[in-house]
């Protein structure tokens, strides 16, 4: 548990899901990876309807504390508060009502970002043989993993049914010259697969460049 200030300045107890939340926004932000307002937090906290909290539009995730969250959900034509959420709190929506998650991390790690503008062949970034694929739940041997990277549509409807569509058995999608979405089971799990993407991505990345360094010698 956690206890941290309402918008009043009360502290308040809150919930383990959105004080998971709180904590990835603070690491994430300090990483470099939801600079400004960007990127967005979410975790499932009902079923049957679906619902899950999400972070409110223009939050600092560096400071995230429990009045910057709306829970919402399928079925649902209103936020719980006053607050806005998100903008793109209709990908979560999409990804929740055909992927049913735990949670959902957006964030723009600068390595994801790089790969899946510049690397991306087939639609997809080839991720294949590196030992962190583990990280995302590809633990046999010589196992295809193809991260799928999607258009960065204006229009943040057709970009959620575009990440609900190319969501595949890798628990994350880029979004080309924009970040990445990953889930998973818990907050935690989302956010392991969000640091292997990354480190992945440097990889392939790094790679890419030294590969490219050796065939000019």
């Amino acid at each position: 548990m956690l206890r941290a200030p309402d918008r009043s300045g009360a502290l308040v107890t809150v919930t383990d899901p959105i004080a998971a939340l709180i904590d990835v926004g603070r690491e994430f932000y300090g990483r470099g990876w939801m600079l400004g307002t960007a990127g967005n937090l979410s975790v499932r906290t009902g079923d049957d309807p679906l619902r899950y909290t999400v972070t409110a539009s223009g939050g600092h995730k560096g400071r995230l504390q429990p009045h910057d969250f709306v829970t919402f959900g399928l079925g649902m034509s209103e936020p719980s508060s006053d607050r806005k959420p998100s903008a793109e709190t209709v990908v979560h929506d999409r990804l929740y009502a055909t992927r049913a998650p735990g949670a959902i991390l957006h964030v723009h790690s600068p390595y994801a970002v790089l790969a899946g503008r510049h690397l991306v062949e087939d639609g997809a970034v080839d991720l294949t043989g590196w030992e962190y694929v583990k990280g995302l739940g590809f633990w046999d041997e010589g196992a295809v993993v193809r991260a799928p990277v999607v258009p960065n549509h204006h229009g943040l409807v057709e970009l959620g049914d575009a990440v609900a569509e190319a969501a595949s058995d890798v628990p994350c999608v880029l979004v080309d010259g924009h970040g990445v979405y990953a889930w998973g089971d818990t907050v935690h799990a989302a956010q392991r697969h969000v640091e292997c993407l990354e480190a992945l991505c440097q990889l392939v990345w790094e790679s890419a460049i030294f590969a490219g360094a050796t065939r000019s010698r």
